[in-house]
C-alpha cells in the first residue's frame, strides 16, 4: 500500500462498502468533520465490528484486512447543516439516500454505538461533512499458506 501513497483510511460500515464496490464516484457522509482533504489519497475498509465511546475510552472497529478500495477525496465540506446539502449529493451518496430525513436517519444509525453518549438531537444539531470519493483502485489481499 505504500507505493499507492495513501494519506489516511476511511472506514465503511458493511452496507456502505457494498455499495461503494459498485460505484466509481459518490459522497459519503460523516457527522460533523472528518479529516478527508481534496486530491488525497484514502483507503477505504469494511468495518467488522462497530467500535465504541463513552468519553473516557475508545475501542476501536475491527476492519475487514480482505478487501481494500483506494479512492482520491474530489472534494469536502465540514460543518454542513442539513437544509444546504445538495439533492444531487443525496442522488449519487453511497447509500442512494434519497431525502434529508433519510441522511439524519442513516447518520443516527451509523453513530448510535460509536457515539452513545451524544443525544440523537445533538447529533442532528452537530450537521454533516460530505465527501465526494473516486474510486481508482481494487485490491483483494490473500495470505498464502
Amino acid at each position: 500500500m505504500n507505493d499507492q501513497k495513501v494519506n489516511d483510511v476511511i472506514k465503511l460500515t458493511p452496507i456502505e462498502f457494498q455499495a461503494a464496490l459498485k460505484k466509481k464516484v459518490f459522497f459519503h457522509f460523516n457527522l460533523q468533520h472528518s479529516v478527508h482533504k481534496k486530491n488525497k489519497k484514502y483507503c477505504l475498509l469494511k468495518i467488522l465490528k462497530p467500535g465504541y465511546s463513552n468519553k473516557k475510552i475508545y475501542i476501536h472497529p475491527v476492519l475487514s484486512p480482505k478487501i481494500f478500495l483506494l479512492a482520491t477525496c474530489k472534494s469536502s465540506k465540514d460543518f454542513v447543516n442539513y437544509s444546504k446539502v445538495k439533492k444531487y449529493e443525496l442522488k449519487k451518496s453511497l447509500l442512494a439516500i434519497k431525502n434529508i430525513k433519510n441522511l439524519k436517519l442513516s447518520i443516527l444509525k451509523k453513530y448510535g454505538k460509536s457515539l452513545s453518549y451524544i443525544d440523537k438531537d445533538t447529533k442532528i444539531k452537530m450537521g454533516v461533512s460530505i465527501t465526494k470519493l473516486e474510486i481508482f483502485n481494487k485490491i483483494n489481499f490473500k495470505l498464502n499458506d
